[in-house]
This record gives structure tokens, sequence and C-alpha cells, in this order.
């Protein structure tokens, strides 16, 4: 079984040998997940059904994820154990809410979720609360996170470029965890524009 943690941090691994096989796997791991992300733009059925599911569980067991993303880790040599796929499933039923790029406008986009969702002038009175309390959910309020990161993935569809910043929202959705939780809050609140300015 391959750990879904070391294929979306393979720079983890101690062993320089090891490193260089996750390496490779990583490689397809991602193309994998972003060639499936891409095709959802043309078979809206699965995004519907993604879409709907109310709880990461819910997206976990339908054909969709199954048949999916799941499947075709696995036709790439990439089999996932239960627990890894569910955390799999939280992070791609909140990346169902998330257009994916046009590729030539993703030039300056921050490779950071978090980075995206900085507010506008004037947005902050809406999007601060709900990055405060994202940032005070525990790794295993999986639903209560499922949620919050779902409705803060609205606030872009159609509205910025997403670049590189879609595997920083799935590594966090997967792994949501301290380390991430100050990661997400640097990229939110450093480097802003004061209100009123």
């Amino acid at each position: 079984m391959t750990r879904l943690r070391e294929l979306m941090n393979p720079w983890m691994l101690k062993d320089q040998t090891d490193r260089m096989a996750m390496d490779e796997l990583a490689g397809r791991f991602w193309s994998v997940l972003e060639a499936w992300w891409r095709g959802l733009e043309d078979d809206r059925g699965t995004r519907a059904v993604l879409r709907r599911a109310k709880t990461p569980l819910a997206v976990f067991i339908t054909p969709e994820f199954q048949r999916g993303p799941v499947a075709l880790l696995t036709r790439n040599g990439i089999d996932l154990d239960h627990q890894d796929q569910e955390r799999l499933a939280l992070g791609l039923g909140v990346l169902a809410h998330v257009a994916p790029p046009v590729k030539d406008r993703t030039e300056g986009a921050p490779p950071h979720f978090a980075g995206l969702l900085k507010p506008e002038k004037g947005q902050e009175s809406t999007r601060d609360p709900r990055m405060r309390k994202l940032l005070t959910l525990e790794d295993q309020e999986s639903e209560a996170l499922f949620l919050m990161l779902r409705r803060l993935a609205k606030y872009l569809e159609g509205k910025a470029p997403v670049g590189a910043a879609w595997r920083s929202l799935l590594r966090g959705a997967c792994f949501w965890d301290e380390k991430t939780r100050r990661g997400w809050a640097m990229d939110y609140y450093v480097h802003r524009e004061k209100p009123g300015k």
C-alpha cells in the first residue's frame, strides 16, 4: 500500500532511494488527479454527485469516487489503504467545488490556496470570521472541515486562477494538523493590506 502523506510530500522520506522512487510515484499521483479534476468540466454528472455530498463519507461511498480517482490511481500503480482513501475523499469532495484553472490564466496566482482566499477591500467581514473558524478546527473534525473548506472554495468560483494552489488545498484537506493550520494562517494573514487603505 502506498501512503498518501508520502505521495503528497515525498521530500519527507529520509532514504534517498525511497525518496527518488516516491518522487516518480508522486508525479503520477498528481498527474492522475489533475487529469481527473479537469475531466469534471466535461463530466458534469460526476461533479454534481460530488458537490451534493454533504460529508466526506458521502463522497467516499459514491461510485463516482470509487470508480473514478480511486480506480485511476490503482491502475497507475498507486494503491491507497482505506484510511487514505477516506482522507482523499475529503479533499476531492472539496476540490469538486473549485473549477480547474485555465492554463494560461495561472500566471501570478498564489502558490497556496489560503493566499487565494485573501479578501479584497470590503470582504473582510465575511471571509475573516470563516477563516478564523477554519483555523480552530481539529483534524478529527472532518465533517466540519469539509463544510468550511467547501464554503471558502465557493469564494473562488470563476473569480481567481487556482494555479498550483489546488495541491495545497488537497494536502490541507487530507492532513489538517497544527502545521497545516499555521501555514494557512501565515498565507492568509501575512502581507495583507490594512482595512480602509
